[in-house]
């Protein structure tokens, strides 16, 4: 979120130097793109023209190395789908991604290879192949990674109050407003970095987390562009006098024209809908799920459907399956369960396994796992001749791994 990156000077206040080994024998889950960015991005002009590169997997290997070292369990968790609110966005930036490389790749034939190469780091990003090859160097050092449903923020930040991790590593300020609570920023080859405690950054702001969260999105970010006028400092005064998101509106409504104010408010409740009620991955239960329970009675914005595992495969390494009380399991996804399978909520609101035979007959509990590990698949295409089967192997036997 760009509002977020004006945080800088109360981040600085409130945030301490640390080194990892303060984490010693604690889980920690770690920004997996952030790092792969950081390896990959002094490589991206060979990389954007087709140059086979490793330097950024023996990057983000040596960091996992480092954290291993220092008695660090980590749980990497990576990118998954865009979410629908920002699909057109980043149709353009694709668009915008193909200029830049064309532009590179004429500045780079004129030899000009300072120039070419902005151009390729501007148009630099993080690719499934380049996920997928990291993915089976943590496999092969059997580290624990996950892929997120959608965007990792709200992943990582559901680990950490899950309590399923002690610590989120991430240089996104945006976890922050997902509710991360023990974040370390800036940390190097060495371990060192800063810890920004969010409960002393709300105390510093006078907010409380859903009041963060407003403020965030009113101060602009890639979703939805600030309002005409409103400086971060404004923005922060508008929140701490309207605690709540209604009040927050209202507001918004008396201040700004009609015309204006209608569309900025549908926009806004659609975001900060995202915010609580995107879908996220529990390690334990092995399900997604919902961030945050949606209340009786509450419409909400969709910020994204159940996870679709044939946009990407790679979502199918958690071997999870989905629940939501919102969004029955479509027909069209029953070939992403074991075989013919559906979730439900019984009346005591536990989830219940149902298996379809001739109708729904046989139900069984979900039973929580200790943790959540990713297993060797080869994906298959579903056809209705393999019904009986499930969509995916294990292919240990072999011991080999597509994604």
């Amino acid at each position: 979120m760009k509002g977020i990156q004006q945080l800088s000077p109360l981040l600085e206040k409130v945030q301490k130097p640390i080194h990892i080994k303060e984490f010693s024998g604690k889980r920690v889950a770690v920004d997996g793109h952030g790092w792969l960015l950081a390896g990959a991005i002094p490589h991206a002009s060979e990389l954007a023209r087709g140059v086979e590169k490793k330097d950024y997997v023996t990057f983000f290997i040596g960091l996992i190395t480092m954290l291993r070292l220092n008695n660090v369990t980590p749980v990497v968790v990576f990118n998954g789908q865009t979410l629908p609110m920002k699909q057109h966005m980043e149709d353009v930036k694709t668009k915008q991604r193909k200029a830049l490389i064309e532009r590179g790749d004429k500045l780079y034939e004129e030899g000009k290879l300072t120039n070419a190469k902005k151009c390729y780091e501007r148009a630099f990003f993080v690719t499934q192949t380049m996920v997928a090859k990291i993915i089976r160097e943590l496999d092969r050092l059997k580290v624990q990674h996950v892929v997120a449903p959608y965007e990792s923020e709200p992943q990582l930040a559901y680990m950490l109050m899950e309590k399923q991790v002690d610590a989120v590593i991430s240089d996104k300020t945006e976890v922050l407003a997902y509710g991360a609570s023990k974040v370390v920023r800036g940390m190097d080859r060495n371990g060192h970095g800063q810890f920004v405690d969010q409960c002393r950054l709300l105390r510093l702001m006078g907010l409380n987390a859903y009041q963060f969260i407003h403020l965030c999105i009113l101060s602009g970010s890639d979703a939805i562009s600030a309002l005409p006028g409103v400086a971060f400092k404004t923005a922060l005064g508008m929140v701490r006098r309207h605690r709540t998101i209604d009040g927050l509106l209202a507001a918004v409504q008396k201040k700004y024209q009609k015309r204006i104010a209608d569309n900025y408010t549908k926009r806004f409740k659609r975001i900060n809908d995202a915010h609580m009620y995107q879908f996220v991955y529990n390690m334990n239960l092995n399900v997604y799920r919902r961030m945050y329970a949606v209340p009786n009675g509450i419409t909400i914005q969709d910020p994204g459907k159940t996870p679709d595992y044939l946009d990407i495969p790679m979502l199918r390494t958690n071997n999870a399956i989905v629940i939501d009380p919102l969004d029955v399991i479509r027909d069209e996804n029953k070939e992403n369960f074991w075989p013919w399978d559906a979730v439900v909520y019984d009346a005591s609101g536990q989830y219940q396994k149902v298996s379809k035979g001739l109708g729904y007959t046989t139900i069984h509990k979900i039973e929580p796992k200790s943790s959540a590990r990713s297993i060797p698949l080869e994906f298959k295409k579903y056809t209705p001749e393999s019904k009986r089967k499930s969509s995916f192997i294990n292919t240990n036997k072999t011991k080999s791994r597509r994604l």
